[in-house]
């Protein structure tokens, strides 16, 4: 995975760290954090603590447009936490 321009959308809770962590740290490798899913998005990373609810929630929703993003053709890669991980 390459960090450097690369535009990442972080949902959920992470086991890892805090979301402005995980966002710091993909700053520093070159990284732009992202709010929402979108055509300028590279990947999506999905925190690793799912609520049994989050078809409901915002986290949901991010996920959801995502892969309608990529369904549309849209190069978009979704990442669990665990493989994020492996690649910083």
């Amino acid at each position: 995975m390459n960090h450097e321009r690369a535009a990442i959308c972080f949902t959920g809770v992470f086991n890892t760290r805090t979301r402005k962590e995980v966002e710091a740290i993909a700053i520093k490798l070159g990284a732009t954090p992202r709010k929402d899913p979108s055509k300028s998005i590279h990947y999506v990373v999905i925190g690793s603590q799912v609520s049994p609810d989050w078809k409901h929630t915002s986290f949901g929703r991010k996920i959801q447009k995502a892969i309608e993003l990529r369904e549309s053709g849209h190069p978009l890669i979704i990442l669990t936490e665990q493989e994020w991980v492996r690649f910083i």
